[in-house]
């Protein structure tokens, strides 16, 4: 579960297989409003510790088009850093709330 300003948000994965070619689908339903959505997407691209590549689809017509995500983990003294860049991103989603920290 996740705070975004004042809206209680939570994650549910319902699959992933993580392996070029696999797929996955999540979903997240907002406390405060009710309302959900879910998506799902297969992974191009899966190396652990080094690269991540996939494609996601959101399941409501409303956001059409794919949305290309890569992740490139780099260990750093404390943890790992998570760079995570989302292209094609549906209007519907502003770009600075795509991944609240």
């Amino acid at each position: 579960m996740q705070c975004v300003g004042d809206q209680w948000i939570i994650g549910t994965v319902q699959h992933v297989n993580p392996w070029p070619r696999g797929s996955f689908r999540i979903s997240f339903r907002n406390f405060t409003s009710t309302h959900g959505h879910s998506f799902a997407g297969q992974y191009g691209e899966f190396v652990p510790c080094d690269r991540i590549f996939d494609a996601d689809k959101f399941e409501d017509p409303t956001m059409p088009g794919e949305i290309r995500v890569t992740a490139t983990p780099k260990k750093i003294s404390l943890g790992t850093e998570q760079p995570i860049v989302q292209e094609s991103l549906a209007d519907a989603i502003p770009g600075k709330t795509s991944y609240p920290s």
